[in-house]
């Protein structure tokens, strides 16, 4: 899945370092105002986000999700079995006190292939706008 850490109408504060952009934007900044989940399936599934429900196809799709506050999850089931369960380490947050524009990136096979790559070690997340840290 893919977010921004807020929304682009919101002012960070204290630390509101303005963002120049090196030539016109292709996307309206609003437009990033969402949260994107990108499926690979074998077959369709019902995806349930933060609370939302959409239908995800066989193969590769994109379903675009309303950005709020807090932490991010996903379940996705198929025939009333879960497949993935997934929550974020990172949410979005409502006031960000310092200039982030960076789109952040969460895989629910992001523990797997770390265990792969670093098996004698154990994987850090921000947690700056978390109360609690918890892995997925």
């Amino acid at each position: 899945m893919f977010f921004k850490k807020y929304r682009h109408d919101v002012v960070p504060h204290p630390f509101n370092i303005p963002v120049k952009a090196f030539k016109k934007e292709v996307i309206p900044a609003e437009w990033e105002d969402s949260i994107e989940l990108v499926t690979l399936l074998r077959a369709p599934a019902e995806v349930k986000l933060n609370g939302k429900h959409m239908t995800a196809g066989e193969g590769l799709s994109v379903l675009i999700f309303p950005m709020r506050a807090g932490r991010v999850s996903v379940n996705i089931t198929r025939n009333n079995q879960r497949t993935v369960k997934f929550l974020t380490p990172e949410g979005i947050t409502a006031f960000p006190y310092r200039s982030d524009r960076i789109t952040y990136t969460f895989s629910s096979e992001f523990d797997r292939f770390y265990k792969d790559l670093y098996p004698e070690f154990k994987p850090s997340y921000s947690t700056e706008y978390n109360n609690t840290q918890t892995n997925n």
